[in-house]
Order: C-alpha cells, then sequence, then structure tokens
C-alpha cells in the first residue's frame, strides 16, 4: 500500500537533491511560497502522520522528537538543507511504520484528517504529496539557475574530460539526439575546430542554447556513408522507439568512431520509480515527460553494440550526482573493420 508514498519520496529527493540554501529560500513574484515552506508544510504533515500511526498496538519505532520535533521544522532559513534532511528522515520514518503495519483498516485518529483507516489515509498523503511536486516543479522551472540543469552541467563537464582525447583528430561531429544542447553547446565551445552537426527528432534546445539542429523522422539520418568523424549518442537509445534502426543509422554516416553515454538500472531499483524521476526531471526543466523510457541492462546493451559491428575502445563507470538508482557508463566505440 505505502509503495506509491515510496516513489512520491523518491521524485521529491531528485528534485531537491543537492539544492542550496538560497535556492531554497528564492521566491517567484508569481508564486507566494519558497522551497523552504513547502518542505516545511511536508514536515509538518510527517508530523501529523506520526502522531497518528504510533497509536496502532502493534510495536513500532517511537519518535525521536529532538530530530523531527517543532523546532526542527521552524529552522531558520540559514538552515534550509537541514530542514530538508528532516524531512527525508522524517519520510523514511514514516514508510518504515506504514511498512510494519499489516491491516489496512487499522482505524486512527490524525490531527489533520480526523478518524480513518490506514487504507483511507495512504490516498490522502498521495494527494498532498502530488500538489507539492507540482509546486516545487513550477518553482524549480522558473529558478534563474534552476538545480537540475546546474546539476546537468557540472555531469557534461567532467564526462566531456573523459572522452575529449577521442575529440582531437576529428573534424566533423554529428550529436545525434540533441536535447537539451547542453552537452553539444559545451563540446562546441570546447573543441572550436570541428564542424558540428545535430539532429533530433523535435526541438528541445534551451532558449539560451545556440547550437545547430535538423529536425529528423527518428528513422533515417539527412547524411551521406561515412559523412562524420564521429557521431555521439548520449542518453539517447534508452529513449527511442527503435534503437536499433538508429544505432544502424549512427554506424552508417560515421567514419571513425561512436561515443555513447548510457545508464542502466541497478538489481535493487524499482522500475516505476526511474519512470517517474526521468518525467518529473524533465518536468521541471521545462521539457515534455512523454518520450519513451526503456533502460537496457548492461549485458544486453553491450550486445547490441556488438551486433552492429562495433568494438569498444574505452569503458567507462561515471559519476552520477542524482539520487536516481542508475549506473552510467561511457563507451568508446569504432567498427570492427575500421
Amino acid at each position: 500500500m505505502y509503495r506509491k508514498l515510496q516513489h512520491n519520496f523518491d521524485i521529491i529527493q531528485y528534485l531537491l537533491k543537492d539544492i542550496s540554501a538560497e535556492q531554497l529560500a528564492w521566491r517567484n513574484p508569481k508564486d507566494s511560497l519558497t522551497l523552504d515552506e513547502i518542505i516545511e508544510r511536508l514536515n509538518r504533515l510527517e508530523q501529523w502522520h506520526h502522531a497518528s500511526l504510533r497509536l496502532h498496538p502493534i510495536k513500532i519505532p517511537t519518535l525521536c522528537f529532538a530530530t523531527f520535533g517543532v523546532d526542527a521544522i521552524s529552522r531558520k532559513v540559514a538552515h534550509c538543507p537541514c530542514n530538508f534532511e528532516t524531512y527525508v528522515d522524517s519520510r523514511r520514518h514514516t514508510l518504515a511504520m506504514l511498512k510494519d503495519i499489516p491491516e489496512p483498516y487499522f482505524q486512527m485518529r490524525h490531527p489533520r484528517f480526523g478518524l480513518l483507516t490506514l487504507a483511507d489515509l495512504i490516498p490522502k498523503i498521495d494527494a498532498y504529496d502530488q500538489a507539492h511536486i507540482r509546486q516545487i516543479e513550477s518553482i524549480i522551472r522558473c529558478m534563474p539557475l534552476n538545480p537540475l540543469l546546474i546539476r546537468a552541467k557540472c555531469e557534461i563537464d567532467s564526462y566531456h574530460r573523459r572522452y575529449q582525447f577521442h575529440l582531437q583528430q576529428a573534424q566533423s561531429v554529428l550529436d545525434i539526439g540533441v536535447g537539451t544542447g547542453l552537452a553539444l553547446n559545451h563540446i562546441m565551445q570546447n573543441h572550436p575546430q570541428i564542424r558540428f552537426a545535430g539532429v533530433d527528432v523535435r526541438d528541445l534546445r534551451l532558449p539560451e542554447i545556440n547550437i545547430p539542429l535538423q529536425i529528423y523522422n527518428g528513422h533515417t539520418l539527412p547524411f551521406a556513408d561515412n559523412q562524420f568523424d564521429v557521431s555521439l549518442l548520449f542518453y539517447v537509445l534508452h529513449h527511442c522507439q527503435n534503437p536499433e534502426r538508429v544505432l544502424d543509422e549512427a554506424v552508417r554516416v560515421t567514419r571513425q568512431k561512436i561515443v555513447l553515454i548510457e545508464e542502466f538500472d541497478r538489481p535493487d531499483a524499482d522500475e516505476i520509480s526511474l519512470d517517474l524521476t526521468e518525467r518529473h526531471g524533465h518536468r521541471a526543466i521545462g521539457l515534455p515527460s512523454d518520450m519513451p523510457y526503456q533502460l537496457f541492462s548492461k549485458p544486453e546493451f553491450e550486445m547490441m553494440l556488438s551486433a552492429h559491428g562495433l568494438v569498444q575502445l574505452d569503458q567507462q563507470r561515471l559519476p552520477s550526482r542524482t539520487t536516481r538508482p542508475v549506473e552510467k557508463f561511457l563507451y568508446v566505440t569504432q567498427l570492427a573493420t575500421t
């Protein structure tokens, strides 16, 4: 019953991880709340949930008010990150209590919702979660320094250092699946001697990004055979309806190397949570959330590379700055006949 609440918790953590005190205190002139005020509301709700759940006759761990009490909820803005940590600990405690209660029709008196059963309480918590998630997304999307974009730029810079050697001899590079354009923009700034092209099935470039883009049908690239020295496929194939075809086309138009970055779910990953955090993350930076999303396993992804005649010149596990239970890998490949 509590699984939906875990998914909501995963989304909130993903959206707010690494956020600064200044960002938590930022207020949109068109909005009445800050992120810190939303977190305070979430904390207060968790207090109420704890108060009702502790009345269950089975043994439930006692809530430590030194950690989750009113003083923690009313921290000043200067200690906002601690306020979020308090919420994280508090929600984990709620989930642990819900997991230990086997009777969905156990009646309780909730400080906010009155007399109700556990089966009634969980949809109410979910509704409040969803309302707060929408508010968080709206605030983040309007921020001058979107924390999700800052996180993405840090990763792009870190990953570029790992594959930039393979671009040194290239005169032409194709980015397949431009997306926001952040990655290609970063590469163009660091390799001004290279001729670049980019394609995608729709224009998702951020407003401030000025990079080349051709819209194509997702099936046949509008380029001649062997036209580019290097092609890039960054987080693309798991968003494709037909990843085999996209890789076919990448091989066709590339003379030298194909550089790929992919993510794979860890064995303990919750597939629903992975899908939800991906889609909510897209919404929070102003991207559509309706893109296909299906992760490969690492062995099947490498089998696909091999089936297309690609041999690995380099493979690296990449550090991830997100809370999502995924592993990210860099592959540098070339055709076996090259």
